[in-house]
């Protein structure tokens, strides 16, 4: 199941054409992703950065939104990305295709760790709330501004 859409998202779908077991379900309001997550039994996240100037430095909300649905990830091993996710995913070298096939199946074959690392997700994820953010934010702007 693939959700949202973007400038790949037509060539994707057109390649995905002879697997019969591929939905595409295009964009979809913010509140229903809750929802259609919770339907999967695990998440991916296949980042790539081409940028050799530059270290992976954005912020993926995509995982913040995994982690919360307690579901396990499979994504790729950008330092960041290691920061946010921790050890509720299996990290796939940057661009190794076949490793993240490997890790992808690995996850769909062992119902236990599947758990286990939705389990810690979830843990991840109450620990690091919105309003915690926000109020260490808020207390970086205050320390600052004084």
């Amino acid at each position: 199941m693939l959700i949202g859409n973007g400038e790949l998202f037509e060539k994707v779908k057109s390649e995905c054409k002879s697997i019969g077991n591929v939905r595409f379900l295009g964009a979809k309001p913010f509140e229903k992703i809750p929802e259609l997550l919770q339907a999967a039994d695990i998440l991916i996240a296949p980042f790539v950065w081409n940028n050799k100037k530059f270290d992976f430095w954005w912020n993926p909300l995509k995982l913040f939104e995994y982690l919360a649905a307690g579901k396990p990830i499979v994504t790729t091993g950008f330092k960041e990305v290691r920061k946010i996710a921790k050890n509720a995913a299996l990290y796939a070298k940057p661009e190794d295709i076949k490793e993240f096939a490997r890790l992808l199946e690995k996850l769909a074959k062992n119902k236990n760790l599947r758990q286990r690392l939705g389990k810690k997700a979830l843990q991840i994820a109450r620990e690091n709330t919105w309003e915690k953010k926000a109020s260490e934010t808020l207390k970086i702007y205050k320390k600052v501004l004084a």
